[in-house]
C-alpha cells in the first residue's frame, strides 16, 4: 500500500476507536525511538520493523485502543 493510500485509510477511521493515527516527528529520542506529536501531545515512540522518518514528516502511529497511547511508529506517510 502506498504512503498516500495508508494516510487516507487512517484518516477515514478517525473517531472509531482507531488503532492508528497520523503524527508529526518532532525529533529523535534515541536509537530506533522517535518523538512524535499526536493530537497535540508529544510521545516517545519506538519504530516498528525498521521504520524510519525525518523530523517534520507525517508518520503512521499504532495506538493502543485501551489506553489511547501510541505504541509504535510505522513510518512516513504523505498527508
Amino acid at each position: 500500500m502506498s504512503a498516500g493510500r495508508l494516510c487516507r485509510a487512517i484518516r477515514r477511521l478517525a473517531g472509531k476507536n482507531n488503532p492508528a493515527a497520523i503524527g508529526i516527528v518532532t525529533g529523535m529520542a534515541g536509537p530506533g525511538r522517535y518523538r512524535v506529536r499526536v493530537g497535540g501531545t508529544e510521545y516517545e515512540v519506538p519504530a516498528v520493523g525498521g521504520a524510519f522518518a525525518q523530523t517534520g514528516q507525517s508518520v503512521a502511529v499504532l495506538i493502543n485502543t485501551e489506553t489511547g497511547q501510541p505504541i509504535g511508529m510505522l513510518g512516513a506517510v504523505r498527508p
